[in-house]
């Protein structure tokens, strides 16, 4: 079993420990080789109840060790010291912690350098990284805590990601829900309440009336914000909400007949803020708007859009219009004409077919290959399609219009269409 030292201190981050046991495991697919390495006590986080494990380092603090006798498998072809002032390898003593997990109640190190059994090692566990860890937790507990007491809702399911945390809530709220819930967790942030954790009974755990999506029995850990929450868990917390700094709502949905919320609180949510305050200051110099009319701003330009794509498509009707009165009928036409959609080949396909019992329009995407629209309003032309995408490497079908794309030459294709039966 390992001593649990984020248990005793949430804030200690150095520690020395003895190695119990190193073990290498293969390179999988995005993640070169690691190796499993198990202290007799651990102030490393493992991952658990939603939220992500600590990171930090593992090393060999005394430059004296010599391994010249050493037998150990993983450290076979490892250079020894020649004597006890030389530097001891990198890849001896300075190993990076990449993930944490446990499992029977060892906790388990994910190291990029391996380690002898009973050696002396010195850890620190990144800081910044658990304190964001703890700020985000704590947040999520006053969140949850608060739309039980007001709404009746329970959290059933939560999750630390990368981008955002995320909370699912086993009933829907709206919008005006969500700002409440947001101004009512700050103001919990601002009364710096105590966040203690107590470790009760059986009987006394039952009479807290705590929140928990599972039968809990045993040694029980509770986490409890007087008046705002108390829960279950194994994760680690901030002392005092004050902490926190900020919790912020970033949005909500429908999620399984419930609500999910995407979340984020202190360094995080502060991180967020600015890079989407850079966004919006870049996009208000783009629009010439002041930054609280830059949403305005953009609908008013997506409406002058939608205005200036429907004119254009009318001149393009009237454009293609023209290029077929300005054709003599005939039993065969094949035009190329650049840059058009596969709408507008459609479009002008449409129109030809007016003047031509057979209409082949194509447009060049690259070198060599062309979409390409295939009509007539008098004949099936689904033998010649097929003719067409075997000849020219092509795909493509429909009824009426067949469209879709062909390798070859212009010469070729022209030729290919106006001669076959």
């Amino acid at each position: 079993m390992t001593e649990k030292l984020f248990y005793k201190d949430v804030y200690q981050t150095s520690f020395e420990g003895v190695v119990i046991s190193c073990e290498s495991f293969p390179e999988q697919t995005g993640r070169k080789a690691l190796y499993q390495v198990a202290l007799d006590k651990t102030a490393f986080y493992p991952e658990g109840g939603g939220q992500p494990s600590d990171v930090g380092k593992i090393w060999i603090p005394r430059l004296e060790l010599s391994y010249e006798n050493s037998n150990h498998p993983l450290r076979k072809g490892v250079a020894s010291p020649k004597h006890s002032n030389d530097l001891i390898s990198d890849a001896i003593n300075n190993a990076v912690v990449s993930h944490v997990f446990e499992k029977d109640g060892v906790v388990f190190h994910e190291a990029d350098k391996p380690f002898e059994p009973g050696e002396k090692v010195n850890c620190e566990v990144d800081f910044l990284n658990r304190l964001s860890n703890m700020q985000n937790h704590s947040g999520e507990h006053i969140v949850s805590g608060i739309i039980k007491q007001k709404f009746g809702f329970d959290n059933v399911g939560f999750h630390m990601g990368k981008e955002f945390i995320t909370i699912d809530i086993s009933g829907e709220l709206n919008d005006k829900d969500i700002g409440e819930i947001e101004t009512l967790a700050n103001e919990t942030v601002y009364k710096n309440l105590d966040i203690d954790v107590l470790l009760p009974n059986d009987n006394d755990y039952k009479k807290m009336n705590a929140r928990s999506k599972k039968e809990l029995s045993g040694d029980i850990r509770v986490v409890q914000i007087e008046g705002v929450d108390t829960c279950a868990c194994c994760g680690t917390h901030v002392r005092k909400t004050g902490e926190i700094g900020v919790i912020k709502l970033i949005s909500h949905q429908r999620y399984k007949g419930g609500a999910r919320i995407s979340m984020l609180c202190g360094h995080r949510a502060l991180l967020d803020y600015g890079t989407k305050n850079k966004i919006v200051y870049k996009i208000s110099a783009l629009l010439s708007a002041k930054p609280n009319e830059v949403a305005e701003a953009a609908e008013k330009m997506l409406s002058e859009n939608e205005r200036l794509e429907y004119k254009l498509v009318e001149q393009r009707l009237k454009l293609f219009k023209l290029i077929a009165e300005s054709i003599a009928p005939c039993e065969k036409l094949c035009i190329f004409e650049d840059d058009l959609t596969p709408i507008e080949l459609k479009q002008l396909c449409e129109a030809l077919m007016q003047r031509a019992d057979y209409v082949l329009v194509l447009s060049e995407t690259e070198p060599f290959v062309y979409k390409y629209a295939l009509g007539s309003l008098k004949h099936d032309i689904g033998v010649l399609g097929k003719a067409l995408n075997e000849k020219f490497n092509g795909r493509g079908g429909g009824k009426g219009i067949i469209q879709g794309a062909l390798s070859g030459s212009r010469e070729g294709i022209k030729i290919f269409f106006e001669l076959d039966k």
